[in-house]
């Protein structure tokens, strides 16, 4: 029988609570990573909504809830939690509160919903904002001069932070990013073309690249690009507290696909600070005086920009709260005689609360503290705008009241300049997008899923990725129970459309005028009488289509690609959140450029400037450099067909496979052992007979010890068609009088067991044609014989190389071996089995017999058998175990085997490697 145990993380963050739960009360969890039925869903497991009694255990966990008069349990937010079965750990993730009832005046029962670690990025982010991110604002900044904009047009500014550790569980970490900010040929207004007739007439609204008397590119016609990993990094250094750690499966510097990835910092349309917004921000926080300072009181100073509040509701000892609101006042000196703006900004990025003034004996008082703000748990921003250069001093005074009376204070300085070459900040320049909505979009691009993993860290993986990483396959065939098995069509949709929502700029929206297709985008279905709905996946971004320039003079190729940010009537747009390559090229002819102070400078041929393209890489020569395409487009540069699109590299196997009109969805239910129902995961294979699955959707009821699968059939090789058993009726055989030889001088085809060249079919060739009816109708299958003219079929074993991997934590084992040569029944190759035999005891492991060795007792057998339609993979191949489970310290014992046969027809050769070891650290 199995338990279940729910614990829930007090308020001390130190230690956990066991829940009394009712004895007959259904808990049932449910875990799906791609529903076959919403394929944009990423990875979430979650129990229905199940009560727990109002016991006195339960009322001191969730503090009397019912109580509404009692400060309490919070049910806003998601606590974590742990789940148990047989006092083993089972699942972590998150309780949330749902509420209460009542019985004749006393509490009676909570209700509560268990959340799986899927969900914990939107429970974090919620509607934060990328200019909310702090890491960007201390970090990513520069001076906006002519000679910045053009240093970073040719090789872009690197960038090195550090991101300390937030406990005992985390290490610093030091981010080094090249280019992490790039000027791409990307302009806001003007048309950029290259005309080098040395009497070309300027034009409104055109900006002529070539080095002639009218030519040239104003520099304030560019913005800056941030590298896409950069913001990914901001991301965990700001979350990492709350247990945001990216691992680096996708999210790595040689995933150059995503590395090379760069957000346009176009937050409004038209120039970079035509209208800004945000301003200046006060930095160098210096804490200067008050009766709270190193205490744990009002609050604390992050990256020495960012006041952080704590909930005014917290505890102040073990036994007493008070209110502990804070008041907020403060004055700024300066000397600028003009009028200049101050403003709060909270932990969103939305402006909290401003104040415009100007200074009186160099001291303006934007609250005073008669009549200070409150403000509430957060962290806040502060910053100023003016049209004067100057240097503002801020002063900061946050005040709460004591326990019994009379106030504790804590107070801090800032520095803000603001000079004639503005300081851009990438922050003031995101475009206006959540931080979950931008992973969300990278998510869809790249078919990208996320899981929390044993040590804590978020997996990001490519769904290929996911569904590669395991080799472990569960024989569940003995626990079925039977009578629940259903097969239904797997295809829900007619067809599945991929898009960008944003495709309004000019060459893109007259390519979908042209074309009557949405450039970029794709729209899949495999047959055209398909019925069912659409599904749309549809990236939150900007798609431009990009131009390469030739010489309007004498149509020559100048090597330059770029980009225009206007909508159709030719005007500037915003757009969406525009993601492009920025690839660094030479340039063919020069470029004629306009500095701020109107002078000129010229990048001569050869120059390498960075240019935006859909494609990681821009050559003539090439059709195959991985894009941000979903269909395969003519690329604008080499204007041939780059077929590595974002389709063909992360969807393909997914979506053909789903479409096959072979696959079916099986839903079956089996009464799991603990050993499987806590070790599966959704990336392993589930077979049943000698059929293999895919795992959709797993829901397990642990009152009846019950799981409800939804399986797919499948290969063993992702996207792989199913190959059906073909069945001839016998009116449509044709016996020949005599056969040609299949036979070449490359392939012989055949066997001791069937033989495809003939004189005329014959018993002793061992190909046998029943006919069970004898009315010309039907025919069973042709079944080989096990023996030729009397003697056995001869069975070979396969061939083992020496193990080809040994990797060791101090939790977890990898090993792997090799098989370089097939077995052979007869002449025909073949492998029915491989797999490993480990064990901690070195003698448990002697013998020759694989069946005897693997029911030592202390012998785990690890067996990966071959699909029916596959029995003849290519060879060599290796076959790895991991083991995230292992003692540290401890010395494993293992041997591989491989079989050739394990049916009754034939007889069995099993090959079986020496006795191997790996030790844990």
């Amino acid at each position: 029988m199995i338990n279940l145990q729910l614990y829930i993380l007090n308020e001390n963050g130190q230690s956990y609570d066991e829940v009394e739960l009712y004895d007959n009360e259904t808990v049932s969890y449910t875990q799906s990573l791609q529903d076959i039925k919403d394929i944009s869903k990423v990875f979430s497991d979650f129990t229905r909504t199940f009560n727990v009694p109002a016991s006195r255990t339960n009322n001191i966990i969730f503090k009397h809830f019912y109580n509404y008069f009692i400060d309490g349990f919070d049910p806003k937010k998601r606590h974590k939690a742990k789940i148990y079965l047989n006092y083993e750990l089972y699942k972590e993730g998150y309780v949330k509160l749902e509420g209460s009832t009542t019985k004749d005046n006393s509490p009676f029962t909570y209700r509560l919903t268990f959340f799986g670690s899927g969900m914990i990025l939107k429970d974090v982010f919620r509607e934060k904002k990328l200019s909310s991110l702090s890491y960007l604002i201390s970090n990513f900044r520069f001076d906006y001069t002519s000679t910045n904009v053009k240093q970073y047009l040719q090789d872009g500014l690197d960038e090195l932070f550090y991101i300390p550790a937030v406990n005992s569980t985390t290490v610093a970490e030091v981010v080094d990013i090249d280019d992490a900010v790039v000027f791409p040929l990307i302009s806001h207004t003007d048309r950029m073309m290259y005309d080098s007739n040395s009497s070309y007439a300027a034009t409104a609204s055109q900006a002529n690249l070539a080095n002639v008397t009218n030519g040239g590119l104003n520099l304030t016609q560019l913005k800056p690009a941030i590298k896409v990993h950069a913001i990914i990094k901001a991301i965990e250094a700001e979350y990492k507290s709350s247990g945001i750690e990216f691992t680096t499966d996708f999210f790595n510097e040689t995933n150059l696909s995503y590395y090379n990835l760069y957000l346009w910092l176009h937050t409004k349309a038209g120039g970079l600070f035509v209208d800004q917004e945000g301003g200046t921000y006060f930095e160098d926080f210096t804490v200067v005086a008050g009766s709270d300072v190193g205490a744990t009181g009002v609050g604390i100073i992050e990256n020495n920009n960012t006041f952080i509040t704590p909930d005014p509701a917290q505890l102040i000892s073990n036994s007493k709260r008070a209110e502990k609101q804070r008041s907020l006042s403060m004055y700024v000196e300066t000397s600028v005689s003009g009028s200049f703006t101050v403003i709060i900004y909270d932990e969103q990025g939305n402006e909290f609360a401003s104040y415009t003034g100007s200074q009186t004996n160099n001291k303006f008082v934007a609250i005073a503290e008669k009549d200070a703000i409150d403000i509430d748990k957060g962290s806040y921003r502060f910053a100023v705008k003016s049209n004067t250069p100057a240097t503002f001093t801020l002063h900061i005074k946050v005040t709460r009241p004591r326990n019994i009376t009379g106030k504790r204070t804590f107070e801090f300085t800032g520095e803000a300049s603001v000079g004639v070459d503005t300081e851009v900040y990438a922050a003031n320049q995101m475009p206006d997008i959540t931080i979950l909505d931008f992973l969300t979009g990278l998510f869809k691009m790249f078919n990208l899923t996320a899981y929390q993993n044993s040590d804590g860290k978020i997996v990001v993986q490519t769904l290929d990725q996911f569904f590669n990483a395991s080799n472990n396959i569960y024989d569940i065939t003995s626990y079925l129970d039977k009578d629940t098995i259903t097969v239904d069509s797997i295809v829900p949709y007619r067809q599945v459309t991929f898009s960008f929502e944003g495709r309004d700029t000019f060459l893109a929206a007259t390519y979908e005028d042209l074309n009557n297709k949405d450039w970029g985008g794709l729209h899949y279905k495999q047959n055209e009488n398909n019925i069912g709905g659409d599904y749309k996946i549809i990236a939150p971004f900007e798609h431009m289509l990009f131009e390469k320039l030739t010489d309007a003079n004498d149509s020559s190729d100048t090597g330059i690609q770029i980009g225009w940010s206007a909508d159709k009537k030719q005007e500037p747009t915003i757009g969406k959140p525009l993601l492009f390559y920025a690839v660094s090229k030479e340039i063919s002819e020069p470029i004629k450029l306009i500095n701020f102070d109107s002078t000129t400078s010229t990048l001569s041929a050869n120059t390498k400037v960075y240019m935006p393209s859909n494609s990681i890489e821009l050559d003539n020569t090439l059709t195959d450099s991985a894009n941000i395409n979903f269909s395969s487009e003519i690329n604008e540069y080499a204007l041939i067909p780059f077929k590595n699109s974002l389709f063909n590299q992360y969807y393909k196997n997914y979506i053909v496979d789903i479409f096959d009109k072979q696959r079916r969805i099986t839903n079956t239910s089996a009464y799991l052992p603990m050993r499987i129902l806590s070790n599966i995961n959704l990336n392993d294979k589930i077979l049943i007979t000698d059929k293999l699955y895919k795992i959709n959707k797993l829901t397990t009821d642990f009152q009846k010890l019950l799981t409800k699968l939804e399986l797919i059939n499948t290969t063993d090789v992702q996207g792989k068609n199913i190959i059906r058993d073909t069945i001839f009726r016998q009116d449509q055989l044709i016996i020949p009088q005599s056969c040609g030889s299949a036979d070449s001088t490359i392939i012989n085809v055949d066997s001791t067991i069937i033989t495809v060249d003939c004189s005329g079919l014959k018993v002793s060739d061992g190909y046998v044609l029943i006919n069970d009816s004898g009315d010309g109708t039907t025919a069973i299958n042709n079944s080989p014989n096990s023996s030729i003219n009397g003697a056995p079929v001869v069975v070979t074993a396969p061939t083992l190389a020496i193990d080809t991997k040994r990797d060791v934590t101090s939790t977890t084992f990898n090993i792997g071996h090799q098989i370089t040569a097939l077995g052979k029944i007869g002449n025909a190759e073949n492998i029915d089995e491989y797999g490993f035999l480990y064990s901690t005891t070195s003698n448990d492991l002697i013998g020759t017999n694989i069946d005897d060795i693997a029911l030592v007792s202390g012998v785990t057998k690890i067996a990966y058998v071959t699909a029916l339609n596959n029995k003849r993979p290519t060879v060599p191949f290796t076959s790895t175990y991991k083991n995230n489970n292992a003692t540290s310290s401890t010395t494993y014992y293992f041997r591989f085997y491989g079989r050739t046969n394990t049916g009754i027809a034939y007889a069995q050769a099993d090959a079986l490697s020496d006795i191997l070891n790996i030790t844990t650290l």
